[in-house]
């Protein structure tokens, strides 16, 4: 016996459409293994045992838990004792969501991007345009500690974690660090972009960048962990996105260090059972400047060599 509010509960929890259909009997919800979504995957309410009617893959409660949603055995086990049993009213996709860090605040020089029309026309020439910067609430500063710098506020859940603080021009990136963050703040705690992405209807293969404005060219597919390491906490908050967005693909620079940073993040993906493919930029290139053709083929080919 399962409680079928459990198992819907979780399931949007995690981003998933779950209706309880047949008079209560049955709970429908799309089918991420053949990426079906017309509602065609059927669970029992009652037993837990589920059925595809378009690919016609079927299982129990932990074939659903290991396979569809995608936890790691130990999960999926756990899973299905909490929700057979409900012993946790507060048991969720996966991974706690990091508590806010107190006295974090976009400066107090902080200006809206749309008073600075030259900036708004740098950043369209990184691939990011004008509505899409606004969306994101970016800014500038144009004095104070933070002069001369775009302001992209790092959000998860309405709560502000941190902020990335860029310089812009190359002239001025020879001079003081191209990155700043506020002190105090734990960018290694959160995922930029990661809270619009579990709001899509239709996920697909997840691009992991390290800079916001790599992530920013892609926003309906991509984050940026902030750096070129992947903290446990961000694996386990990548982690609740359901299956329809594996395979992850990492996309770091192509360079010798962001190849070195891909290396040890496939490792530690890899640990964790997560699947995954390298995309390899030639050299010289970065996601955030790619021309879009070359961007897009070295994304496929690392797709169709993970499924291949």
């Amino acid at each position: 016996m399962i409680d079928p509010d459990a198992l819907i509960e979780f399931l949007i929890d995690g981003g998933v459409e779950a209706e309880l259909v047949e008079d209560g009997t049955e709970i429908r919800i799309p089918c991420p293994l053949c990426g079906d979504d017309r509602s065609r995957l059927y669970i029992e309410a009652e037993t837990g045992v589920w059925i595809c009617f378009r690919c016609q893959e079927r299982g129990d409660l932990f074939d659903f838990f290991h396979r569809v949603v995608g936890l790691e055995p130990t999960e999926a086990f756990e899973a299905r004792r909490k929700v057979r049993f409900r012993t946790d009213p507060k048991f969720r996709f996966g991974g706690n969501i990091p508590a806010p860090v107190p006295g974090v605040e976009l400066p107090e020089e902080f200006e809206p991007i749309d008073r600075w029309p030259g900036v708004l026309m740098y950043l369209d020439e990184r691939h990011i345009p004008p509505a899409r910067a606004q969306s994101y609430g970016i800014g500038w500063c144009p004095t104070g500690y933070y002069a001369q710098r775009i302001i992209i506020p790092v959000e998860y859940h309405r709560q502000l974690y941190t902020f990335v603080a860029r310089i812009v021009g190359p002239a001025l990136e020879s001079l003081v660090p191209k990155v700043l963050y506020p002190k105090g703040s734990r960018r290694s705690d959160v995922v930029f972009n990661l809270d619009r992405l579990e709001r899509l209807q239709h996920p697909r293969p997840l691009i992991i960048t390290e800079g916001v404005f790599d992530a920013l060219r892609m926003p309906n597919c991509a984050v940026a962990i902030l750096g070129s390491q992947m903290s446990a906490q961000q694996i386990t908050l990548l982690g609740r996105l359901p299956v329809g967005w594996r395979p992850f693909v990492i996309l770091m620079d192509g360079d010798k260090a962001g190849r070195s940073a891909s290396g040890q993040i496939h490792k530690s993906l890899w640990s964790h059972g997560i699947p995954h493919c390298e995309a390899r930029l030639p050299e010289g290139m970065d996601p955030s400047d790619a021309p879009p053709g070359i961007l897009e083929g070295t994304i496929k080919e690392a797709l169709d060599n993970a499924v291949g």
